[in-house]
């Protein structure tokens, strides 16, 4: 690809050699591998041996790979198996193979192809985006976990742009979650960060404001939009108002919540606040007339 002998997109040169340069990194921390040896002339000498190393998986447990290790793992395998049965041509999603490598992993085929969709979009977001962060920040495995949610709504798919046949997102919409989610430093704290999403759950909690949305005819999802990403408001203020208004009890609430605290008054504070509680239910039943005449008022219009 660095010869010159065919033209080689930037961020498909990127992708190559970060691929190198992991696989690199692999061969120099399997180098020297550490072994215990086990050997046992009888039975009894295998059991009283054995939990050494029984112990190391079943206790201690085996290292795991993590959610982006695994999934990359998976669309390298993808790739290689691509390549054997249309050599040469543009890699694409191929249902044929997408199911071989379900078969392979033992997954479902829906949940393969989200995590090779998944794998295939952070990959291709780093690649591109990597020098554009702020000094000092770096992508973290961590930050798969931003593209796992929006590979696994619908909605937020939709809303990003990203297609079934589609290998990443598009750049319009890659271009909008660096600005929203990695434009500005990210500190350790979630409280701290002050891009306008704080946290990768963030997208979720859009999805949810989304459905309670269409649930009680409010917008407060509106208020992101990736055609116009200049204009969002930072989630925080948006999640204020989304929370304020679905702790907002309806009037039937309040009156069936005020009727029921009436009736836990006793007789004992009555006789302790009496000429207190007289003024307040004075002004009870004052408002109490002027809404029964705007009901009756209404009811004859």
């Amino acid at each position: 690809m660095h010869s010159g002998r065919t033209r080689v997109a930037k961020h498909d040169l990127r992708n190559q050699e970060r691929l190198v340069a992991m696989l690199e990194r692999i061969i120099a921390d399997t180098a020297m591998i550490s072994v215990l040896p086990l050997d046992a002339s009888s039975q009894d000498e295998l059991t009283h041996k054995l939990p050494r190393v029984l112990g190391v998986r079943h206790i201690a447990g085996p290292k795991g790979w993590g959610n982006f290790a695994e999934d990359l793992w998976l669309l390298q395998r993808y790739d290689l198996l691509f390549e054997d049965e249309f050599p040469g041509q543009d890699l694409r999603w191929e249902p044929s193979i997408v199911e071989r490598v379900a078969d392979e992993a033992s997954l479902g085929k829906t949940k393969a192809k989200r995590q090779l969709m998944a794998a295939s979009a952070f990959s291709h977001f780093k690649a591109e985006f990597d020098d554009e962060l702020p000094s000092d920040d770096e992508f973290a495995s961590s930050d798969y976990y931003l593209f796992e949610n929006i590979v696994k709504k619908p909605w937020l798919r939709e809303q990003f742009g990203l297609g079934e046949n589609d290998l990443h997102l598009p750049e319009e919409a890659e271009s909008v979650l660096f600005e929203w989610v990695f434009k500005l430093p990210r500190p350790r704290s979630a409280s701290n960060n002050e891009n306008i999403f704080y946290r990768h759950e963030n997208v979720l909690l859009w999805e949810k404001i989304k459905r309670y949305d269409d649930d009680h005819g409010t917008a407060f999802a509106k208020r992101f939009d990736v055609e116009n990403p200049g204009t969002a408001p930072r989630m925080r203020e948006v999640e204020a108002d989304y929370l304020a208004h679905m702790a907002r009890k309806k009037p039937g609430d309040v009156l069936e919540n005020l009727l029921n605290h009436l009736g836990t008054i006793s007789e004992a504070s009555i006789e302790e606040e009496g000429e207190f509680l007289e003024r307040q239910l004075k002004r009870l039943e004052k408002r109490t007339q002027v809404l029964l005449r705007m009901i009756t008022a209404a009811e004859a219009a």
